[in-house]
């Protein structure tokens, strides 16, 4: 199925979900932010086409690739690299790039880090109070940003403002694979530190 829309607002959350990829094209300066990052958060792969890209798809992480609008052969292999998920590491979820950043890092510093995101997560998963696990959600956004882990902060701001507007337990099931994304993401820095 392909689907063409104007605007992130036109693309409704439960059809997002059935979309193999989408591809953010043209001009954004109708678009609010929130908007295009909900569609960043929720969509399964996203190839973002700005005039200012690449003429050749470049991998940003495991789930966003970046190519210019210039290019119908870079957006064509971009599609196939998205679709076939060639750029993928099935064995890390953090993209070789991550992993190099995350080596750089003072292991004092990196500690640090993962006991502030395994705290957060506890209280995500354990509290019943949606204003604890939106302030806990809005820490770790700010902590992954700092740490270039930007694809997972857009996910915790957008789920803590969409939770702030609908409530806890309508996002049960968008929390619950959070935490499973961040879970990982924390076992594959652990793994950084013994080796």
């Amino acid at each position: 199925m392909t689907t063409a829309c104007r605007h992130p607002t036109a693309i409704r959350q439960d059809r997002l979900q059935k979309f193999h990829v989408v591809v953010l094209c043209g001009p954004k300066t109708s678009w609010n932010p929130k908007d295009e990052n909900r569609l960043v958060a929720g969509a399964a792969r996203i190839i973002e086409c700005e005039a200012s890209h690449p003429m050749q798809p470049r991998v940003i992480n495991a789930r966003i690739i970046a190519v210019s609008w210039h290019s119908p052969q870079g957006i064509f292999d971009a599609l196939t690299m998205a679709i076939h998920s060639t750029h993928a590491n099935p064995d890390s979820l953090l993209p070789a790039d991550e992993v190099v950043h995350f080596e750089k890092i003072a292991p004092p510093i990196r500690n640090a880090f993962l006991e502030s995101a395994r705290s957060s997560l506890a209280t995500i998963k354990s509290s019943p109070n949606c204003k604890d696990v939106q302030r806990e959600l809005h820490n770790l956004s700010g902590s992954l940003r700092f740490f270039d882990l930007v694809e997972l902060s857009i996910r915790c701001a957008d789920l803590e403002s969409r939770m702030g507007h609908d409530g806890l337990a309508y996002h049960r099931h968008s929390l619950s694979l959070l935490e499973l994304q961040l879970e990982a993401v924390i076992q594959d820095i652990q793994a950084l530190k013994a080796e």
